[in-house]
């Protein structure tokens, strides 16, 4: 399975959905501040369209305000190695007891959820979701933000796109050799 991220050479931009009080902080900070919670764990999307699929748009409740997030692609890679799986994978895990241990143990997990197109339709490949809690977590919200933008504004017109039946493409591409798929 490969893993698709919009990136260049230094970068990779998540996406994640806020309300406004927290997004409206953030961008004035360059970072996360008191209005996002710690307390719980904060899941980074890698495909704008599952972003768009799961936020309606931006248009749920808490989720108004979109954010592109970029972070170090050593960063990101770091967190790809030390991430557990949010399911039980019997091809890097020999048992679940150990797997669970090592979900208990990490502060990064991940999942995969089929993308989506324009249309919120689900697509054949899957996309990646890094959750971050507690010292992940606040590293993240503190350390690795490179920039961050709120790229809500764009939603209206790339919606009517998307509702006028236009088929567009992400401007992602596959992960090369990422660290994701060592087997433990």
């Amino acid at each position: 399975m490969e893993i698709y991220v919009k990136s260049d050479a230094n970068n990779v931009t998540m996406y994640q959905a806020f309300p406004a009080e927290i997004a409206d902080e953030a961008v004035r900070l360059g970072h996360f501040g008191p209005a996002f919670s710690l307390k719980r764990m904060t899941w980074l999307k890698t495909s704008f369209l599952w972003m768009m699929w799961r936020s309606g748009w931006a248009t749920k409740e808490g989720q108004e305000r979109i954010l592109a997030v970029q972070l170090a692609r050593p960063i990101f890679e770091q967190l790809l190695s030390q991430g557990v799986p949010s399911t039980f994978d019997d091809e890097r895990y020999e048992h679940a007891v150990a797997w669970q241990q090592a979900m208990n143990d990490s502060d990064i997990l991940y999942q995969f959820d089929p993308d989506r197109d324009p249309n919120g339709e689900p697509l054949a490949r899957r996309t990646l979701h890094l959750g971050l809690r507690d010292g992940a977590a606040r590293r993240y919200s503190h350390e690795w933000i490179v920039s961050l933008h709120d790229i809500t504004a764009d939603l209206p017109a790339l919606h009517a796109r998307a509702e006028s039946g236009e088929q567009f493409e992400q401007t992602y591409q596959p992960l090369a050799n990422s660290p994701l798929f060592k087997k433990e």
